[in-house]
């Protein structure tokens, strides 16, 4: 927050030198279905999320995935609503 044009690489020296939990650095994708009227699939959900479990080379964090249909409230600037799909509230990924 102090260096918001901090550069990639600084970024990586950093967390490299100081150790800190996974737990603690949350990274959320949110994502949207590409047609208008699609709800979210788990099928496709449960694709995306064994996608990222399955990545080698992340970096260190908590991720949380949520799937969205492909509403997006103007307003609010968000989608999630009663057919939101997101399991990462009872199953992090956590990479370390």
């Amino acid at each position: 927050m102090d260096n918001p044009d901090i550069s990639k690489e600084e970024l990586v020296n950093f967390f490299n030198k100081n150790n800190f939990d996974p737990k603690y650095l949350v990274i959320g994708i949110e994502l949207y279905m590409k047609e208008s009227d699609a709800k979210p699939d788990k099928e496709i959900y449960n694709d995306i999320f064994t996608s990222v479990k399955e990545i080698k080379d992340i970096p260190k964090g908590s991720y949380s995935i949520i799937l969205n249909d492909n509403y997006i409230d103007r307003r609010r600037g968000i989608g999630a609503k009663e057919n939101t799909i997101d399991k990462t509230k009872a199953e992090k990924i956590i990479k370390d």
